[in-house]
């Protein structure tokens, strides 16, 4: 299994097949395109405020690097924050 995720915009094709032959040989990167069409919730506990804050702040800053950049690099530990 992947220790990271490389997600990239759906709208950057060309990145997503660069991204896929640059990592073809190292088994801990898995690159993947973003399939969200809209947010959801994927968490079905009711989390802590605390958590929520986090959850959101580190979201936005995903969403924002996706946006800018057209991909952005999580680990697999985290990708609770990735699938929403």
């Amino acid at each position: 299994m992947a220790r990271f995720i490389y997600v990239v915009a759906r709208d950057r094709r060309d990145l997503y097949q660069k991204l896929k032959e640059d990592f073809a040989g190292q088994h801990d990167v898995a690159v993947v395109l973003d399939r969200r069409i809209r947010d959801r919730r994927t968490i079905t506990i009711e989390p802590t405020a605390e958590f929520r804050r986090a959850d959101r702040r580190r979201q936005r800053e995903l969403e924002r690097e996706l946006r800018g950049a057209g991909s952005f690099i999580t680990a697999t530990s985290d990708i609770f924050l990735v699938v929403v």
